[in-house]
């Protein structure tokens, strides 16, 4: 019984993944996990974002810039999505801990993200797991996890919902063009 639920769940998932990605358009907010940031995502294709972070460490001595492309797949309803991607970042690690002189080194990298996220209101809230290769850095492998909030700056509309806009407005527009008809039908029969 436990593994017909299960297949039925995945079934319902995979179904679900079709319709929609995610509930806005732009958001922006904080966040927290090995590094503290700042996270910027929008939509750029319907089930697509990207997404700017900045991270650093509570010293400053080591700081990313990073830009990820984010598939996303809705989990029952479009508020609530897994999603994938990557992307590359720029790092900067300096300070008296890293070679006693208080240079600053640069480095590159590639990064991995999975994660999944819930749309409330106005609010963005994602859990994932981004770890990070690291090019020119002693730290080669960078386990990063992170929990993120944001707020909506632009939500999105779903394709259903602007159908049902522009059903609205033919609707409405028919709505006045038959009034203004049954307007100039009784003004010609006032006349005659």
């Amino acid at each position: 019984m436990k593994k017909h639920i299960l297949i039925f769940c995945i079934g319902l998932m995979s179904c679900s993944s079709l319709v929609l990605g995610q509930a806005y358009t732009t958001a922006a907010g904080v966040r927290l996990g090995k590094y503290i940031g700042l996270s910027v995502s929008q939509r750029v294709l319907p089930k697509m974002t990207v997404e700017g972070m900045y991270q650093t460490t509570l010293g400053g001595q080591q700081q990313y810039l990073t830009a990820l492309a984010k598939r996303h797949h809705s989990l029952i309803a479009r508020r609530l999505n897994f999603y994938y991607g990557g992307g590359a970042h720029l790092g900067w690690e300096g300070g008296s801990n890293v070679d006693n002189t208080g240079t600053k080194t640069s480095f590159t990298g590639v990064d991995g993200i999975l994660g999944a996220e819930l749309t409330i209101a106005r609010f963005n809230i994602s859990i994932d797991y981004k770890p990070a290769i690291n090019i020119g850095n002693d730290n080669w492998f960078d386990n990063q996890g992170g929990i993120t909030v944001r707020y909506v700056l632009i939500k999105s509309n779903s394709p259903q919902a602007q159908k049902r806009q522009k059903a609205r407005k033919y609707k409405n527009k028919e709505k006045e063009k038959a009034k203004k008809y049954r307007k100039r039908s009784l003004n010609r029969a006032n006349r005659n």
